[in-house]
């Protein structure tokens, strides 16, 4: 427990809004709940049929709470396929607990989906566009394939060169080594199985139905996240394990007491060993407010509305604390043309002047910027551009803001 604790991607998040550490519990608490009624499920029990249930709400919840957690859910839903039950239970305990996972994600997320769907047309806006088809966005698939292993042989020993870089999985690297550690001792241990359940050994029988389950939820979950993401904080609920898991490989496979000290020794070095690679995201001292700028102009009197340019600037809005329109013009997803009909209704059907925020000195971002500009029918002011102070808790950020005028394209934008 106090490896997991002091893990690479779980230590890095402790005090940011990533989260990935606090929803990665729901999974983890549904795993403890399943393998701490692993006996009433071999023996088809009722009170199975309710651990179950309760498992997947809780599953669920986390998937309302941060979508990653499907990838979770579905692993331990598919790792009920692996207990020593007949494949009719198999197949049923592992329905249940989808309904369940379902009605968990309901309870948590259902409100603030119906809320999006009704806005936006997607439940999941802009994700899965391409099958609910809301206007805002263009109806094609939007994947971030940037952490993504690029070939075969890069799946197959991902763990290695993710190690070995690990600015492939994350934009700042999380340098660790427990997981190549447990890639090794899963593919030795997973072969010492294969084996033994050839040659009909009593050896291979010594696997309980938990570490069975245990290690099915390990390897599932990772083929699943190595195939959908492979951005490194959405594998903090299989982090947190590999110490246990660990210990189960090690202690299963060599059945004596020097087993278990090696195998606690070799958790504490690997521990150790990471600590330097833990990452600090900026995390700023405690203050009253969380949120605030500085930029007069913006407040009084309130303005027509707020261009927003670039990512991430979503927390600009608290920061301001004005109700007023904000529109993002250089978006992270392809946009229709709806999205900007949108735009210019709600600018042009409210008076007074409209500012745009955006980072100082950043190329790509200006581009970006006059494009988005130029789509609404609008154009940068420079003579009016001054630096906002922006501050989250105490650490300072460094904004240009500018008021708008009407730009060369006006006529063809508006002139309907």
């Amino acid at each position: 427990a106090l490896g997991g604790l002091l893990s690479v991607g779980f230590l890095s998040e402790v005090g940011t809004t990533q989260q990935d550490s606090l929803v990665s519990l729901f999974p983890l608490i549904s795993l403890l709940i399943i393998l701490s009624s692993i006996n009433s499920i071999k023996a088809n029990q009722r009170t199975a049929i309710v651990a179950i249930i309760f498992a997947g709400i809780l599953a669920g919840l986390g998937c309302g709470l941060k979508l990653v957690i499907a990838v979770y859910a579905l692993a331990l839903c598919l790792s009920f396929f692996v207990l020593p039950v007949s494949w009719f239970n198999r197949f049923k305990f592992s329905v249940i607990f989808s309904i369940a996972v379902l009605f968990g994600l309901l309870v948590s997320g259902g409100y603030w989906m119906y809320n999006i769907w009704s806005q936006f047309g997607n439940p999941i806006f802009p994700q899965f566009n391409h099958i609910f088809h809301g206007e805002l966005a263009n109806p094609e698939p939007i994947l971030d394939i940037r952490f993504l292993p690029r070939s075969l042989f890069e799946k197959i020993f991902y763990p290695v060169i993710f190690t070995a870089n690990p600015s492939r999985v994350n934009e700042l690297g999380y340098k660790q080594i427990s997981w190549l550690v447990l890639y090794i001792a899963v593919i030795f241990f997973l072969a010492n199985r294969l084996v033994h359940s050839f040659r009909h050994t009593s050896v291979y029988r010594t696997l309980v139905p938990e570490a069975k389950f245990l290690i099915a939820f390990l390897c599932f979950g990772y083929l699943l996240w190595l195939n959908i993401f492979g951005i490194y904080r959405y594998l903090v609920p299989l982090e947190l394990l590999i110490p246990l898991i660990l210990f189960v490989v090690i202690t299963t496979l060599f059945e004596s007491n020097w087993a278990r000290v090696s195998a606690i020794l070799l958790i504490g070095s690997i521990t150790i060993i990471n600590l330097r690679g833990v990452l600090d995201y900026g995390h700023s001292a405690w203050t009253d407010q969380v949120y605030r700028a500085d930029a007069r102009e913006l407040k009084k009197p309130g303005p027509a509305a707020v261009i927003l340019a670039g990512q991430p600037l979503a927390w600009i809005i608290p920061a301001l604390d004005i109700r007023v329109p904000f529109i993002q013009v250089a978006p992270n997803f392809p946009v229709s043309e709806a999205y900007w009909l949108l735009a210019r209704t709600m600018l042009y059907s409210r008076s007074g002047k409209i500012y745009i925020v955006r980072e100082l000195d950043n190329p790509s971002i200006v581009k970006r910027t006059d494009s988005g500009l130029d789509n609404i029918g609008l154009a940068v002011d420079s003579n009016t551009c001054k630096v906002m102070n922006a501050y989250l808790g105490t650490t300072k950020f460094q904004y240009s803001y500018c008021e708008l005028k009407k730009g060369k394209s006006e006529n063809e934008n508006f002139g309907s």
